[in-house]
């Protein structure tokens, strides 16, 4: 987790992938098919899920502004945003694989 910068929140709210950074990921020249990535490992990622993996992160690393519980909860608004379709992240990288 990124224990640095605006909140999980804030993060949600923000457009949180940035074109540069998809453009410039030293990935992407490797990567195969992404619609067909995305399209397949997509359905695998529920809310269930993220907050299991949230979960495993320590308090001591949620601490801050919020409470771990909030701050949790804010990780899995702001994933659950990322998933929602359609993701933009994904647009923005088969744009840049074709550069």
């Amino acid at each position: 987790m990124n224990r640095s910068g605006p909140s999980p929140a804030g993060h949600a709210r923000a457009r949180s992938w940035s074109a540069e950074r998809i453009r410039n990921h030293a990935l992407l020249p490797f990567a195969g098919d992404l619609r067909a990535a995305d399209a397949a490992l997509a359905p695998h990622i529920t809310e269930a899920a993220l907050a299991h993996i949230v979960d495993q992160v320590p308090d001591a690393w949620l601490e801050g502004e919020a409470t771990p519980i909030e701050t949790r909860r804010g990780y899995i608004e702001h994933l659950r945003t990322r998933l929602s379709a359609p993701r933009a992240f994904v647009e923005e990288a088969l744009r840049a694989q074709l550069v």
